[in-house]
C-alpha cells in the first residue's frame, strides 16, 4: 500500500479507545479557556480512575462515568502555505477539536497536504462534557 499523497483524503477509523492507566490529569490557567481572569492562579489536579468500573470519583459522592473516552486532537500536517501553526485551534487539517463524538467506532476524514499526511493523535480524554 502506498503512503497518502498530496491531494488524497486520509480515512482515520477509531476502532478502539481504551483507558490503560489508572490516573488522569486536569488543569486550567488564568488567562485562557471559558472563564479568563476568573481565577487568581492556575490549578493542576490528578485523579484516580477505576478502570474496572470505568468511573472516577471527582469529589466525595460525585462519580463520573468513563464510558466514552476520545482523542481531543487528531490532525495531519497543515498545508505548507500557512506556515508553522499550533494545534490549539481546529482547522481544515484537524487539530484540537475536543469533540467527544470522535470516539470508538467513529471515522474521520482529513485532507492530505503533504506526502505521507503525517498523522498526529493526542490529548486523550477519559471523560468530558460539551466543550472544554
Amino acid at each position: 500500500m502506498l503512503p497518502p499523497a498530496l491531494g488524497d483524503m486520509l480515512e482515520i477509523r477509531l476502532r478502539s479507545i481504551e483507558l490503560r492507566l489508572p490516573i488522569a490529569g486536569q488543569s486550567f490557567g488564568t488567562a485562557g479557556g471559558a472563564l479568563p481572569g476568573e481565577f487568581p492562579s492556575p490549578r493542576d489536579r490528578a485523579l484516580s480512575l477505576d478502570l474496572k468500573n470505568k468511573t472516577a470519583e471527582y469529589a466525595p459522592g460525585v462519580v463520573v462515568p468513563l464510558r466514552k473516552p476520545f482523542w481531543g486532537s487528531i490532525s495531519v500536517m497543515p498545508p505548507p502555505s500557512i506556515g508553522r501553526v499550533t494545534d490549539q485551534r481546529p482547522n481544515v487539517y484537524g487539530a484540537n477539536m475536543d469533540n467527544a463524538d470522535l470516539s470508538q467506532g467513529t471515522t474521520l476524514y482529513l485532507p492530505v497536504f503533504v506526502p505521507g499526511a503525517l498523522l498526529s493523535i493526542g490529548d486523550g480524554h477519559a471523560a468530558q462534557g460539551d466543550g472544554e
